[in-house]
């Protein structure tokens, strides 16, 4: 009797389609750059405050012991630069009148900060402009500027330390020494009360012509930067 073939089975497994997965949506502030991300403490449209800088007031401690008033205004430009212009007033004796430094003038100066925060080491230029009028004990003559109307000039270098300490490095103290060159044209009178004049010369200094142990207070203004929306 014959048997009947079985039928053959297709051992060929029917393929089925894998399914699209798509991938899911992420959040775009959550993949956001960061140096974009607005900060979460700053609301959107609104400003917030930077440092930029700052400007001192000052004053030398030295020219004090002199009767010589002053004070300075030192304001920061770029990221190590800084100018500064001191002010120097004297119109007193010393107690007597053959005893005198009385000076008006300035001695303004372009500072270079090795740091960028304005602090520590610095090396400046300055220049010298100013009338006088000194007489010392015991010293034949005194010296004024020339007819009242030649006043000394001339310009150095100086080099520096500014060391904040206090009130959050806003209050310090800075220690400058400076040389230079300096042109005289001066009239010498007898140094008694009301003393003739002696004559007149002209003088060509080089050597130290600026010392200081001052006291600052900065105060730092500030950029407005709008945040991104």
């Amino acid at each position: 009797m014959n048997v009947p073939d079985k039928p053959e089975v297709n051992q060929k497994k029917e393929e089925i389609p894998e399914e699209e997965v798509t991938p899911p949506v992420q959040n775009p502030a959550l993949t956001e750059s960061p140096s974009t991300t607005t900060s979460p403490y700053v609301i959107p449209g609104e400003q917030e405050q930077g440092e930029n800088g700052a400007w001192s007031i000052k004053t030398n401690l030295l020219p004090w012991a002199l009767l010589v008033a002053n004070a300075a205004v030192e304001v920061d430009f770029g990221n190590h630069f800084s100018l500064s212009v001191p002010f120097y007033y004297s119109g007193v004796n010393w107690f007597r009148s053959d005893m005198k430094f009385r000076v008006l003038g300035t001695q303004p100066e372009v500072r270079y900060f090795l740091r960028d925060d304005f602090r520590g080491l610095f090396f400046a230029l300055h220049a010298t402009f100013g009338w006088y009028n000194i007489a010392l004990r015991g010293s034949q003559y005194r010296y004024q500027d020339k007819s009242m109307n030649s006043p000394a000039f001339g310009g150095g270098v100086n080099v520096g330390y500014k060391l904040p300490f206090a009130l959050g490095d806003r209050l310090g103290v800075e220690f400058t020494l400076g040389a230079g060159y300096l042109n005289l044209d001066y009239d010498k009178f007898y140094n008694v009360d009301n003393g003739r004049l002696a004559g007149s010369d002209h003088k060509n200094y080089f050597g130290p012509d600026n010392a200081s142990v001052g006291l600052y207070y900065r105060f730092p203004y500030y950029n407005n930067r709008r945040s991104a929306k």
